[in-house]
């Protein structure tokens, strides 16, 4: 889809950039509210857990709308707007997180352990950094896709799949980051 609003043409190269400036702006406001939310909801898990259930729900619904006229286009810019607000609140409850698996520890060991901690979670986080890159190199070959011959030269089947790739794969990437946040249990002791 390409619209000419005001001599510019918005497609869906362009419309990247202002759902990009719409996101951020929730984002940073988002901020401020993140631990007040946790509060409401019980905690950083269940803003996590909210936050991943939002996410897939809300691409799942953005994914049936589709984005074949400018309409249903602002509409999913928005769906998934609102849905970045918990969304981008992960990151402040991770840290919160990864602080109160420190505490526990302590607790339970009398020994702090932040170096071995944040060392484990960079780690952690090179590795599914490298498990995506593998994953999206067969997922682009699988689809034909060749770098030499740019975005006019692909194959359909990488053309017809861009709007699943684009909404679903994050939706299941959601789906399978809720698996250890519901497996987490404090007990009356742990919470005080």
């Amino acid at each position: 889809v390409s619209v000419n609003i005001g001599g510019k043409v918005i497609n869906g190269e362009t419309v990247q950039f202002y759902y990009g400036i719409l996101v951020s702006a929730f984002s940073a406001v988002s901020m401020f509210f993140a631990v007040k939310l946790a509060d409401k909801l019980g905690g950083m898990k269940n803003m996590v857990v909210l936050a991943q259930v939002m996410n897939a729900a809300f691409r799942v619904v953005a994914f049936f709308i589709g984005f074949d006229t400018l309409p249903k286009m602002i509409a999913v810019i928005a769906i998934i707007s609102i849905s970045s607000i918990p969304t981008n609140m992960v990151g402040i409850a991770q840290r919160a997180l990864l602080c109160d698996s420190i505490d526990y520890t302590e607790w339970k060991t009398g020994k702090r352990t932040e170096g071995i901690s944040n060392s484990m979670q960079n780690l952690t986080n090179k590795f599914v950094d490298a498990l995506k890159l593998i994953f999206s190199g067969l997922v682009l070959s699988g689809l034909g896709y060749d770098a030499n011959l740019g975005l006019e030269g692909q194959t359909q089947a990488f053309y017809k799949a861009q709007w699943p790739l684009f909404m679903l794969l994050p939706a299941l990437g959601s789906v399978l980051y809720l698996i250890p946040f519901l497996c987490i249990r404090y007990s009356k002791a742990q919470r005080a």
